[in-house]
């Protein structure tokens, strides 16, 4: 406890008052004459001790409500230890507002950022003048920052407005002392405004035995009493590996009921290139996440932009999605051809089968000095010789996203492939096997995109012609990366291995395709696999349909040169993100932008590249928070210390802000105090009369 009024103190002097009277009694006792003393000594000794005790009552009461009335004359305050330093003091206030998506849910106080902005702005509006303030916002936290007036920060926070983020509370407390970096005042305080969602702010539960400097005093103050019930897409994707002009596209799309409650004839709207392309209406159970189908036909080649929107309210940030893709008009295939095997079979499918792709037949020893920029596909067809630089080649080019269809030479080992596969997390091949009697291949999976339209849907039951093997190499899968078997021989040798390595595809055959080694060339099926499979790694260059804002992930590009690349949005407003290049590659992050969802467009020069989209995370579009009490449970189970929680009202922050300045005032309760053992001293001092008065209507109160 702290007086701010201590000079009242000297008023105790006035003690000695009651003291003189009681001891020194000043008062002339009257003579009454008396016929018979006889009864007044029966009483005298009873009433003597009655009137002592009065007395001492009397002057305890008067000495009680005089030491009252002084303390409360010295302003007596309670302050917390923390905020006792700081009583009186210039200060530096930093005020952070959750800007992100999911403030724009409402309670029965209306918009959670409009009220948090109420807040931030009444909270601002509390202290003097002279103190000095930093507005922040979680989608752009600037540490190193300098402080500002008190009309200037108010301006700043009406200027708030919803954006993208991702940052965590915990973000906040573990860089405090950068937040500060640029305070001149003793006393540094922090209020983050915030719904404090489970999904995100809270998402961090990691343990830390995180403590809050001494001379910071960090408050959280919590918004939204009610959840929303609210409907949202988290993802979109192709439910197809292979696009063609022309064929239906089948876009699987996730949504979510975070309610307690089914929705109804729920509408979906898809748009590709800004026409209307697809609508589906949906039903959805409480707290369900369902799949639901949108389907349409590309009439061209190229990028394609799509937006998918949701009919959803109240909620409405989430209920549009983005996304984009690129459909192939003519894939450029580089067919390398062995010298030691006879690929007529192989050549032919080529030449006269796939007119879709545009082919480049080579010699293995001209692979070396090809250039590989405009090719999406590579077939090597009984390459013996890689050398160390052809197989580095061939690694960035499935790195970026090309495609290697691999048929190995039977005649001679192959070391340079093995190599090559050994770098792309493949396997390798062991022993050249021979069959006395030729082994069939197993009836794949026929729901494969391999095999996906070989067979007419109106067959009954699909029948896979499947050929037989007589030799072929023993492979053995590699330990790491994804990878899967498509054909196998009945006996489970591998025939046809599947290797996915960062955004590029790798098909390996494990028998070459000429008659002294199987009868594949002879079947139905030879042509349309080769078909498929050419389709597949000539599309695997471009498989991301979106990028979710805020996230670090890098977008590559692949340059002859380093050039500077600008990211558009439709309206024509370009930005400049973070590049860098190597090796023909130009890095992309958009992490540092203030991107809003949408779908956008990479420029170099005059020259478009790709459409790019992007959304917000779906971490937004959980809205159930915590209450106060939740989130102060929630900080000591991951050891954090030294965070004051509170609610989101005027009063309780304007109440803080003055206790935190004065402490609390109890000069209050001393009067109160006072007068009670005035009135106590009252009734002591009046107490016979009471009681003659009491005995005078008992009578009348029995009849």
């Amino acid at each position: 406890m702290l007086f701010f009024n201590s000079v009242a103190f000297w008023g105790l002097l006035a003690l000695a008052i009651p003291i003189i009277v009681h001891f020194f009694n000043f008062w002339k006792p009257k003579s009454v004459l008396f016929s018979n003393v006889a009864l007044v000594r029966e009483v005298q000794t009873r009433i003597i001790r009655r009137t002592t005790l009065q007395r001492y009552l009397l002057l305890l009461f008067r000495l009680l409500a005089i030491a009252a009335v002084v303390v409360a004359f010295a302003n007596p305050v309670i302050v917390n230890q923390q905020d006792t330093a700081a009583l009186n003091q210039s200060r530096s206030i930093v005020v952070i507002v959750d800007d992100s998506y999911s403030m724009t849910a409402s309670d029965a106080g209306g918009n959670l950022l409009q009220q948090a902005k109420y807040l931030a702005t009444e909270l601002v509006k509390s202290y003097p003048a002279g103190d000095e303030f930093q507005v922040q916002v979680l989608s752009h936290l600037r540490f190193q920052n300098t402080f500002t007036t008190q009309n200037e920060a108010i301006k700043q926070i009406q200027d708030i407005n919803n954006q993208e983020s991702g940052i965590s509370h915990l973000s906040i407390l573990t860089r405090l002392a950068d937040l500060f970096a640029a305070s001149r005042n003793p006393v540094r305080q922090v209020y983050f405004f915030s719904d404090f969602q489970r999904s995100t702010i809270l998402g961090d539960t990691t343990k830390t035995a995180l403590i809050i400097p001494n001379d910071i005093s960090v408050s959280y103050v919590t918004l939204g009493k009610t959840k929303n019930p609210n409907v949202y897409i988290s993802d979109i994707q192709l439910n197809k590996r292979i696009l063609e002009v022309g064929k239906p596209i089948d876009l699987d799309i996730t949504l979510n009921n975070d309610s307690d409650q089914e929705i109804q004839n729920l509408t979906l709207h898809l748009e590709v290139a800004g026409k209307a392309a697809a609508v589906s209406s949906e039903s959805i159970q409480a707290n369900e996440q369902k799949k639901a189908v949108l389907s349409f036909t590309p009439a061209q080649a190229g990028w394609i932009s799509a937006k998918l929107t949701l009919d959803d309210s109240p909620i409405e940030f989430d209920n549009t999605r983005y996304a984009s893709f690129w459909v192939p008009e003519r894939g450029n295939i580089l067919f390398v051809a062995g010298g030691d095997e006879n690929a007529r079979y192989l050549r032919y499918v080529y030449e006269h089968l796939l007119p879709q792709f545009s082919i480049k037949f080579i010699s293995e020893k001209e692979l070396p000095t090809k250039s590989l920029e405009q090719v999406q596909g590579i077939v090597l067809a009984g390459v013996t010789e890689l050398s160390a630089g052809v197989q580095e080649r061939l690694v960035s080019f499935t790195e970026n996203g090309g495609g290697l269809l691999i048929f190995p030479p039977m005649k001679q080992e192959p070391t340079g492939i093995n190599q090559l596969l050994a770098t792309v997390h493949g396997g390798k091949f062991i022993t050249n096997v021979h069959y006395g009697s030729p082994q069939a291949i197993k009836t794949p999976d026929l729901q494969h995109p391999v095999f996906e339209g070989i067979f007419q849907k109106t067959t009954a039951k699909s029948v896979f012609d499947s050929p037989t093997i007589s030799h072929l190499w023993q492979y053995e899968p590699g330990k790491e990366g994804i990878q899967g078997t498509i054909l196998q021989t009945n006996l489970s040798a591998i025939v046809l291995q599947e290797i996915k390595y960062q955004n590029g595809q790798v098909f390996v055959f494990t028998t070459f395709p000429d008659l002294i080694y199987n009868d594949f060339p002879l079947k139905s099926v030879f042509a349309p696999i080769i078909h498929r499979l050419s389709m597949l790694m000539t599309q695997t260059a471009h498989p991301q349909l979106s990028y979710v804002l805020g996230e670090a992930a890098p977008h590559k590009l692949q340059l002859k040169r380093e050039d500077i690349v600008k990211i558009k949005n439709e309206a024509g407003s370009e930005w400049i993100p973070q590049q860098f290049f190597q090796n023909q590659t130009l890095n992309l992050r958009f992490d540092e932008l203030q991107l809003v969802p949408g779908n956008y467009q990479l420029w170099l020069k005059d020259s478009l590249l790709e459409k790019i989209s992007f959304n917000s995370s779906d971490r937004e579009s959980k809205l159930a928070n915590v209450t106060s009490n939740e989130l102060t449970t929630f900080l000591r189970d991951v050891g954090i210390s030294g965070v004051r929680v509170m609610g989101g009202s005027p009063d309780q922050i304007r109440e803080y802000v003055s206790q935190q300045q004065e402490g609390t005032p109890l000069w209050k309760y001393f009067i109160w105090i006072a007068a009670g053992c005035l009135l106590l001293e009252t009734i002591t001092a009046r107490w016979q009369t009471i009681q003659a008065w009491t005995l005078s209507i008992r009578p009348k109160l029995k009849t």
